[in-house]
């Protein structure tokens, strides 16, 4: 027998008509019934999608594989102005990925990824939001850069005290106003509806959520996340009550100082789901316009500037 979707759909009118008629006069046993006949209707439909769903998935040999992967359109690939990670990630960050960037205080994290989403600002639209820093202080950082062109109007930046659900409502949003980039400035000052057992959970919470924002709305979301005092101490590149983060994350960056030149870091990308290229590469920091560069910059380093 065929499944009749049409009168399903209108069955379903009718009975919601029902259902509002049987509330205004206060029909109760009307309104039990016609309750149980939608929720019994809506189950069908759910069954008839969900094996329509599973009758598409196929098996397929490997050359037939191998011939839809040749006729699939090739993903594409955004620069960052930054050599030591687009070299690294052929061309640069493709769409759909959560981006960790971590490293101890003053490594420079959130200077790096500011000046991605600056960079990227010149052909397309981004957003940072800043938790941790007034807009005026991010502001004086670009005026350094003399921006111009479509920087100025294509970066955007949200700087209060965002809780979880916020960002999540901003970025479905703004990727439907054409924004694809976004920098959430940090993880540890993302506030929660609800409390949690401990902060592993919280993270985990908030990394699971990043994760389905970028792949649901194609868009490359940046977070920024710390290291904890032991792990620095101890050498060992991990993240601060990760939680899920690590697992989640489809790329992650640590920013490691240098001991001996106070300008030099050392960026290593220890996961990359992107094209398994795990890489470390020498950056320096350019205190003029508040970069990094991957050539030496003989100039004093200052904790602010990063």
């Amino acid at each position: 027998m065929s499944f009749d979707i049409e009168k399903i759909a209108l069955d379903l009118k009718q009975i919601r008509a029902d259902i509002e008629k049987a509330k205004k006069y206060d029909d109760f046993e009307s309104l039990g019934n016609l309750l149980e006949k939608e929720a019994n209707l809506k189950l069908e439909l759910a069954k008839y999608y969900k094996n329509t769903t599973d009758n598409n998935l196929h098996i397929v040999s490997l050359a037939e594989a191998i011939d839809e992967y040749k006729n699939m359109p090739k993903k594409p690939k955004y620069s960052t102005a930054i050599e030591a990670i687009d070299k690294n990630l052929e061309g640069g960050f493709e769409m759909a990925q959560m981006v960790v960037f971590a490293g101890e205080k003053g490594a420079g994290k959130t200077l790096i990824t500011n000046q991605i989403l600056y960079n990227i600002s010149a052909g397309f639209k981004t957003l940072i939001f800043s938790l941790e820093m007034p807009r005026w202080k991010i502001t004086e950082r670009f005026l350094k850069k003399n921006p111009s062109g479509k920087i100025l109007n294509n970066l955007k930046i949200a700087d209060k005290k965002f809780t979880l659900s916020q960002i999540e409502n901003i970025i479905r949003v703004e990727s439907k106003n054409g924004t694809r980039f976004f920098v959430i400035d940090s993880l540890m000052k993302i506030q929660t509806d609800k409390s949690y057992r401990s902060i592993s959970e919280k993270y985990s919470e908030i990394s699971n959520t990043i994760s389905r924002l970028a792949i649901e709305n194609e868009v490359l979301i940046f977070l920024i996340a710390q290291m904890s005092k032991e792990d620095i101490k101890n050498k060992n590149l991990a993240l601060k009550n990760s939680g899920d983060i690590e697992y989640d994350a489809d790329i992650i960056f640590y920013l490691k100082k240098d001991k001996d030149n106070k300008n030099k870091r050392i960026l290593i990308c220890d996961k990359n789901r992107q094209n398994g290229n795990e890489f470390s590469e020498e950056l320096y920091i350019d205190k003029d316009q508040l970069k990094f560069n991957s050539v030496i910059v003989e100039e004093v380093y200052k904790d602010e500037w990063v």
